[in-house]
């Protein structure tokens, strides 16, 4: 599957401890949260205690990115972070992380076998060519509207909240046009040699 595009209203909302999580991606596509035996996964979570424990992860590397509100990680004997929109931390599963705020966030969880790096384009009305060395290029639009444009074909335009997974299978990724004042959290992923 050279693209994986999953619009707002199918993506799956559950509860959690602290609030509700919404998966956008997880890989391999058989793959289970509940299982850990995923490569990488990308959600979102809405924050709703003021105070929260984050599952343990062992094996896993985390990337968190604030979307709304305001967030203090604590990863107990590691350090400590603030957080307002558009901040990422980086921290491994098995450290004790726990928040204070209550906010909505972005979160990446990927094996200890895979890297992955977090940008935000804010660029109005422009077309946004991707690097063809990566593995996955996967997006989520915050504001606004995106489309992907191949050589041949485009999609309809993605707004907010949807998302796109592009894995790299011989075609090139597509290239990206935002609308004018979109905001796209782009998220780069890579299988280590």
């Amino acid at each position: 599957m050279a693209l994986l595009l999953t619009p707002a209203h199918k993506q799956n909302t559950t509860r959690w401890s602290g609030g509700t999580t919404t998966q956008l991606c997880i890989y391999p596509y058989s793959a289970t949260y509940s299982g850990r035996d995923f490569i990488f996964r990308i959600s979102t979570a809405t924050i709703e205690s003021e105070e929260s424990v984050f599952t343990k992860l062992p094996g896993y590397n985390r990337i968190l990115m604030v979307l709304k509100g305001n967030l203090t990680l604590t990863h107990a004997g590691q350090h400590n972070k603030s957080m307002q929109p558009f901040d990422t931390d980086s921290f491994k599963g098995e450290w004790n992380t726990a928040s204070k705020g209550k906010a909505v966030d972005l979160n990446v969880m990927v094996s200890d076998k895979v890297s992955a790096v977090i940008s935000i384009l804010k660029q109005p009305a422009s077309l946004v060519s991707l690097n063809q060395t990566d593995d996955f290029i996967a997006g989520y639009i915050r504001e606004g509207g995106v489309t992907l444009q191949s050589s041949d074909a485009a999609t309809p335009p993605l707004q907010k909240y949807d998302f796109f997974l592009w894995e790299k299978d011989g075609l090139p990724p597509p290239s990206l046009l935002l609308a004018k004042d979109s905001i796209l959290i782009l998220i780069r992923i890579n299988l280590k040699p």
